[in-house]
């Protein structure tokens, strides 16, 4: 699995959720104590990890090629 996380300074990280959760390549996306994930429908559930992800957004990526390969844009 790949991932990334993106700082949450200038930008509008509601808005970087709300498109992650759209794109076919998304696992799951965590952001201010909050987890939202494919295996769940992308509805918001409690995070309670060791990092709260206050600062930046956690954009975990799907493994395969599916997701690899995606040409869909993300905005």
């Amino acid at each position: 699995m790949r991932a990334l996380d993106v700082t949450a300074d200038g930008i509008d990280p509601e808005k970087l959720v709300r498109v992650a959760k759209r794109h076919p390549a998304v696992e799951y996306v965590i952001w201010d104590r909050r987890i939202w994930s494919r295996s769940h429908g992308f509805k918001p559930r409690a995070y309670v990890g060791d990092n709260p992800h206050t600062d930046h957004v956690h954009i975990s990526l799907r493994d395969g090629d599916r997701a690899r390969l995606s040409r869909v844009p993300w905005f």
